[in-house]
């Protein structure tokens, strides 16, 4: 086993533990990456000061994946004031969904 499946979990609780206190401005974006010649959609989430509250690297950019990450970014931060996204209508709906 890698170091990084052993300590990132432990990274990612700590990072979280420590975070700063955050607006409920939220802005969530997803980019297609290259990690180790395997390409990848990262789901990342900033608040309005600029500051990181969550990510998530997905194989597939789909209505699950769109749902799944902003499910689990309000669980762990509270409800915001505003959640925006772009046009992309799985992440609108999802994010329709979780509203309601």
């Amino acid at each position: 086993m890698r170091w990084v499946h052993h300590y990132g979990p432990i990274f990612k609780t700590l990072w979280r533990r420590h975070q700063n206190a955050h607006s409920k401005n939220w802005r969530i974006d997803e980019t297609y990456i290259r990690v180790k010649s395997h390409w990848a959609y990262l789901y990342r989430a900033i608040d309005s000061n600029c500051l990181t509250l969550d990510f998530e690297r997905r194989k597939q950019r789909d209505y699950i994946a769109a749902y799944h990450f902003p499910k689990r970014l309000l669980t762990t931060n509270g409800r915001s004031y505003r959640l925006v996204t772009n046009q992309y209508r799985a992440a609108l709906e999802a994010v329709k969904q979780l509203s309601s």
